[in-house]
């Protein structure tokens, strides 16, 4: 919630306040409680407020130090920690984020973004150096949207507001179509209109009227892994970590909800928050799926119950045609996933009930699960005895006459040099496998082999690390956080994410992949978290639902089959064949009806045709 927007004239234009204006309204509903807008010569900085906490409101934004002016989108979570090493003494609570974040630039320059933990993007026009500074955080969960022309540079929050003042004709971005329509967001710096990028996550951007500069200011392969820790001392370590994380999180006099569903991440913040806040200030919203297999309804009202916190459950309603659409011509972007926007009366009921914060269990997985095969590491550490177990465990799901094929593309393949292998992923046309419903002209003319090729370049502790960060890399990662955070501003919420804190991203990173060699389950240290987290005598059965109803939900108000039948402008346009398409769709539909599970696999990529097709209609048409 809240949000920024901005523009700089690169050939001394004076910045006009209408400008700015122009580009806020759109996203009014970012600052309910108003805008601000502040200029000086070239550069015009708006700030749309969402007062979470006393000092917001005593030190409105944009703020200005000197010759130095800040405007911020999110929070610090680790303020404490910055004050004290700026001022040498306990901090103030009538210091806002925006200030302290200004004040570490003007005393460590571009090397204070690396100690910041929290979710934000915010820019500082550095008037001595002439200078517009941009950064977003370390995941991304804030999102930066800008245009770069040689005139002039135009930022804000959403899409949309840099729309409100784009001055050239507008265009499609095709290679990025062809990636959401194969399902296979791979970009995290390009959007669908030509022109208009995104600030990738952990980077920061200069701006000067000679020159952009992109660069990287956190990396995290560079974190070490800990094979010095006992099993025990790197389950405490963690436990510690995301406790504190939630704790700074939380550290506001007001109430607060958490996103509860029946599953082990969302249950694990409710643990370390009962610790930490009173549980009168706490309330828990659940998604219930009656009737469905995905449904986790007593799982739910069993955790509320054991920390004795209020819990309002609410039934799946998926929206009409008309409010998807609506959607989509309001913010002028792909609509969001179905099981963000089924979320969106829960984040309602939060504001409603007094709260403006709402926590999730998002990012639980990341970094502290294997992300690929453990039988790469285990060849390439001579781990031989380990690899014949794992190739026995895997033959039960594959069978052995299969195994050598199963050996050579989960064991052998990641090994080979990352030439040889690029060479041959994309000699083979693999976009079309990725998606046989594409055409082969429209395939060839945006180059989605090459596009889907993810290969980060540098030397890794673990192949393991590897698929992990060539996986939170991809523009489907930062795409999705950019559609929770949109979820949450309509609502009017603030999300927060205590596992995607700095300090436990650090920890997760930090897990070597034999410790998840010989874990009995996923998310085993997520559970041992849990353990040491909840009342002793405590047990659940945690459940794990599959979304895939929720978009088949969604898909079904859109018209179900009858929506791909229809004559969609991206049969017209020489995207899609048409033909596969509606006969994949039939049949997806067809499988649902009659309960067979294998539906799920087209779940999503139907919704990525059907978003495009709705952006397209409302957006672009």
């Amino acid at each position: 919630m809240g949000g920024i927007a901005g523009i700089f004239h690169r050939r001394d234009q004076v910045a006009k306040r209408r400008d700015v204006d122009t580009m806020l309204k759109p996203s009014a509903v970012r600052g309910p409680h108003g805008s601000q807008i502040w200029l000086d010569g070239p550069v015009g900085l708006g700030h749309l407020a969402l007062h979470i906490s006393a000092n917001q409101r005593l030190d409105p934004q944009p703020v200005s130090i000197g010759q130095q002016t800040i405007c911020l989108h999110g929070r610090l979570d680790n303020r404490a920690e910055i004050a004290k090493a700026l001022t040498k003494d306990e901090p103030t609570n009538h210091v806002c984020d925006a200030r302290l974040a200004l004040m570490a630039y003007q005393a460590w320059g571009l090397e204070a973004w690396p100690k910041f933990a929290g979710d934000f993007v915010f820019v500082i026009w550095d008037a001595e150096t002439e200078s517009l500074i941009c950064v977003r955080d370390r995941m991304g969960l804030k999102p930066f949207h800008y245009m770069v022309h040689e005139r002039v540079f135009a930022f804000g929050s959403d899409v949309r507001q840099v729309l409100a003042v784009y001055d050239r004709p507008l265009m499609p971005n095709k290679g990025m179509i062809a990636e959401y329509l194969a399902s296979h967001i791979t970009s995290n710096t390009e959007t669908l209109y030509e022109g208009i990028m995104r600030l990738e996550p952990a980077h920061m951007m200069t701006v000067t009227k000679s020159e952009v500069r992109i660069q990287r200011y956190w990396d995290p392969n560079a974190t070490n892994v800990s094979y010095s820790l006992t099993d025990a001392e790197r389950e405490a370590n963690y436990a510690h970590a995301f406790s504190q994380a939630v704790k700074q999180q939380s550290d506001v006099e007001a109430r607060m909800g958490v996103s509860l569903s029946g599953g082990i991440d969302s249950s694990t913040v409710m643990a370390a928050l009962v610790q930490h806040r009173d549980k009168a200030r706490i309330s828990a919203y659940s998604l219930c799926f009656e009737g469905l297999e995905c449904d986790e309804s007593e799982s739910m009202r069993e955790i509320a119950s054991t920390w004795g916190v209020s819990h309002q459950p609410f039934s799946f309603d998926p929206p009409s045609y008309e409010v998807i659409a609506q959607w989509v011509r309001r913010w002028r972007d792909f609509p969001d996933y179905p099981n963000l926007m089924a979320y969106k009366p829960l984040k309602q009921q939060s504001v409603i009930d007094g709260s403006r914060i709402m926590f999730s269990g998002l990012g639980a997985d990341d970094w502290t699960d294997l992300r690929c095969s453990p039988l790469p590491d285990m060849i390439a550490r001579f781990r031989w005895l380990k690899a014949a177990k794992e190739m026995k465990r895997r033959s039960a799901w594959y069978g052995w006459r299969r195994m050598p094929g199963v050996l050579a593309r989960q064991g052998v393949w990641p090994l080979l040099p990352v030439s040889w292998r690029r060479k041959r992923f994309t000699s083979f046309d693999l976009g079309r496998n990725y998606a046989p419903w594409l055409n082969t002209e429209f395939l060839s003319n945006t180059h989605l082999s090459e596009r889907i090729w993810e290969e980060r370049q540098g030397r890794f502790p673990s192949y393991d690390r590897r698929a992990w960060i060539q996986w939170l890399e991809k523009g489907y990662c930062v795409q999705f956080g950019e559609a929770q955070e949109r979820v949450a501003a309509e609502a009017g919420v603030e999300m927060r994410f205590p596992f995607s804190h700095k300090d436990v991203v650090e920890i997760g990173l930090g897990i070597p992949p034999e410790y998840k060699w010989l874990r009995p389950a996923n998310k085993w240290i997520v559970r041992r978290c849990f353990e040491l987290l909840k009342p002793p005598a405590a047990n659940f059965n945690f459940t794990s639902a599959e979304g895939s109803p929720i978009y088949m939900g969604f898909l079904k108000s859109l018209g179900a089959n009858e929506f791909f039948q229809r004559n969609l402008a991206v049969y017209e346009n020489g995207w899609i064949d048409a033909e596969k398409m509606r006969a994949i769709a039939n049949e997806s539909f067809q499988m649902y009806d009659k309960g067979n599970s294998v539906y799920a696999f087209k779940a999503r990529p139907l919704w990525m045709v059907a978003g495009i097709e709705l952006w397209l209609e409302n957006a672009f048409g």
